[in-house]
């Protein structure tokens, strides 16, 4: 396995996060979860309930998961949506990782893009900066108050206001890692190749 300058040599036996996922069964056809945890992280934990072609429902987060990584297939999501923008976290997705930043030990949330082949090729990471993790109590209360706010309400549109006012004020931050011979596409919210 190569390995970039200044990295320090894998362990024997070490499958990257990247390998882990890829040897994945169905993993280009069907979504996937993980999680990382404290005690081991460099192995991931599946954390995948039921498992299909554009969703999938995952166990909840322990006391010691610090992140979680779930996949998006190389297939057209809905009809709406292109298939190039599988790097943009779904409505679902912005209503988890509201949840899960804000109700859990979760620090990083990560969507893996998948080619049709099976190869990982990009990432998606939202992270919670430091002014989230300290304010979660003032979310908690701001998510009760659009709720009480709306006539009917709908937990997932309002996790996604909250999801969009949380990256305007630099709570959490979204970032893209392309894989070694691709680059991310602002445009399309995708990774293609170079």
């Amino acid at each position: 396995m190569p390995v970039r300058a200044g990295r320090k040599q894998p362990l024997p036996g070490y499958k990257t996060a990247k390998a882990q996922i890829e040897e994945t069964p169905h993993i280009a056809t069907r979504e996937m979860a993980y999680y990382k945890n404290k005690e081991n992280p460099r192995t991931l934990v599946p954390a995948a309930i039921t498992r299909k072609k554009h969703s999938t429902r995952r166990i909840q987060p322990g006391t010691s998961a610090v992140s979680y990584i779930h996949t998006h297939t190389g297939y057209k999501r809905f009809l709406s949506l292109h298939r190039h923008e599988q790097a943009k976290p779904s409505n679902e997705d912005k209503g988890m990782v509201v949840g899960d930043l804000v109700n859990s030990n979760l620090k990083f949330w990560h969507i893996g893009s998948i080619s049709k082949s099976g190869e990982l090729i990009g990432y998606t990471t939202i992270h919670a900066s430091k002014k989230l993790l300290e304010s979660k109590a003032q979310v908690r209360k701001l998510f009760l108050k659009k709720i009480a706010a709306e006539r009917f309400p709908d937990p997932v549109t309002i996790a996604q206001k909250i999801f969009d006012a949380l990256l305007e004020e630099n709570a959490m931050r979204i970032r893209f890692f392309p894989m070694p011979g691709y680059k991310y596409n602002k445009e399309k919210w995708c990774f293609e190749k170079k």
